[in-house]
């Protein structure tokens, strides 16, 4: 697990998270889902989107989510904080969590079905959440705990075991965006 800080601009980040006010936030995200055909029961459910969604071992069948000016900006996102993280990789998805108090996730993994994926996730508020109000990110493979920082993103392994925790004042809420690649060579 990596913490990297600073990728992107202060007013980029709060500006990303008052967008992230108005997209299409529903209560369809169930992790550790065990039920066919939706997988609607599993270990918790939040508020959830998508922005983008490569279809599995395809370079050319990708779905976007509702809001395309937006998910192309969180593929510019993706390229940078790849660059920062000195990795090359094929986006598979870039999908977001919205939570308010009361609603911490459950320990999940991101990409049950393929092994070798990386995850990134982009902490973020609108700035007006309280300092130590909680909102961590809490890695139980590595045994570690990452305090909340707008802007700031954590690489894990895909499959590492892993919640986030919601801020403890109400009606604050916190955003998460999470991209997934994999390690991507090019013929040449």
């Amino acid at each position: 697990m990596r913490i990297l800080d600073n990728i992107f601009d202060p007013f980029w980040v709060t500006t990303l998270a008052r967008k992230l006010y108005y997209e299409p936030w529903k209560p369809l995200n169930v992790a550790n889902s065990t039920t066919y055909p939706d997988g609607d029961i599993g270990s918790h459910r939040l508020m959830g989107t998508f922005w983008f969604q490569r279809e599995e071992d395809s370079n050319d069948l990708i779905t976007y989510g509702n809001n395309i000016e937006l998910s192309h900006d969180l593929v510019r996102a993706f390229y940078a904080i790849q660059k920062r993280a000195q990795r090359n990789l094929k986006l598979t998805q870039i999908y977001g969590n919205l939570q308010f108090a009361g609603m911490d996730g459950t320990n999940h993994i991101d990409a049950p079905e393929h092994k070798q994926e990386i995850s990134y996730v982009l902490m973020l508020s609108d700035g007006i959440h309280l300092e130590n109000d909680g909102g961590e990110f809490i890695n139980e493979t590595t045994q570690e705990v990452v305090e909340f920082k707008n802007g700031r993103v954590i690489e894990i392994n895909a499959e590492d075991l892993h919640r986030g925790r919601a801020f403890n004042t109400q009606y604050i809420p916190r955003f998460s965006v999470r991209f997934t690649g994999y390690e991507y060579r090019t013929n040449s």
